[in-house]
């Protein structure tokens, strides 16, 4: 029985990054495996390190934490459990507000500072295959000779998934993005304290870690967490199997239509009544019982209904 909390519950994932004293030096670590900088991170701000407790229960939310290092630079770091519609475009929107939203009126562009987002996913957006990676990296390039346009816009994504089947290039050359993904995907305790066995990062995010799942507020977040995205879930397919329905009973409707009036057309010929070009368009805008009727009625009196 796993006795530690999931890490890639959202709500858990901000927790472990914001609230411990060891939570700094976690999530610095963390972010110098992922965006591996030229010098070392030193210090991050988290600008919005609350957890409010209707955030929880929103399930439409998304749980994010917004930081800032050093030099001015921008972070929105956050963990998916879930795939969820549009997930590129929001991601994308995300960026977009956040970086909008540096400048006040009449400030000068040249106050904007960069914004990266890093988005880990415990499900497969990117597709799967031989060239699907574990740590994948956007940026903004000319298409023909890959110019960078801008040093502004930067999205890494991480999916936990991929973790089966990693090549062996990318095992090695992104060893600390693989050893971080294997800590939030492990299913058992074991798992987490093999891996803090043999980096101190992943040690002091293990003890955070236990710290929050003998937390009992922090049990709490995460089982409201837990039922709003369950909740989530089920609305979202009983929504898409009604929607399912609904588009094959119109393609039923559309299919029985179509033989009707095929039906019709024959029977005009049969009878040699002419089709002009008002009744060919009734005919085209005419649904089942409409159709169901002129058919009834040009069998009876062997002419067009007046």
């Amino acid at each position: 029985m796993r006795r530690l909390l999931d890490p890639t519950l959202d709500v858990v994932f901000k927790l472990l990054l914001t609230t411990d004293p060891e939570s700094p030096y976690v999530l610095r670590a963390l972010l110098t495996a992922v965006l591996r900088p030229k010098s070392p991170i030193a210090k991050v701000t988290v600008l919005n390190p609350e957890v409010r407790g209707e955030a929880v229960l929103d399930k439409g939310i998304v749980l994010d934490l917004l930081a800032v290092l050093e030099d001015g630079t921008l972070l929105d770091v956050e963990m998916q459990s879930e795939k969820r519609p549009a997930f590129r475009d929001r991601a994308l929107y995300y960026w977009a507000r956040t970086f909008s939203q540096q400048l006040e009126r009449g400030a000068d562009y040249h106050a904007l500072r960069p914004v990266i987002s890093v988005l880990f996913l415990d499900y497969r957006e990117l597709g799967e295959g031989p060239n699907a990676r574990l740590h994948s990296i956007f940026q903004l390039l000319e298409r023909h000779n890959h110019a960078r346009f801008t040093e502004s816009l930067e999205m890494h994504v991480i999916e936990l998934p991929a973790l089966e089947g990693l090549a062996e290039s990318e095992r090695a050359g992104d060893a600390a993005v693989v050893r971080w993904s294997r800590f939030f995907a492990a299913t058992t305790d074991a798992e987490i304290e093999d891996l803090a066995m043999s980096d101190s990062a992943i040690r002091a995010a293990t003890n955070v870690l236990e710290r929050l799942s003998a937390d009992p507020e922090a049990q709490v977040l995460a089982r409201q967490r837990e039922l709003a995205l369950t909740t989530y879930k089920i609305e979202m397919t009983a929504a898409r199997l009604e929607g399912e329905a609904r588009g094959e009973a119109r393609g039923e409707a559309r299919g029985e239509a179509k033989g009707l009036r095929i039906a019709v057309e024959d029977l005009c010929e049969v009878l040699g009544i002419s089709l002009s070009d008002d009744r060919r368009t009734f005919l085209s805008a005419a649904g089942v019982d409409e159709l169901s009727t002129l058919r009834d009625e040009l069998k009876r009196s062997k002419r067009w209904p007046a």
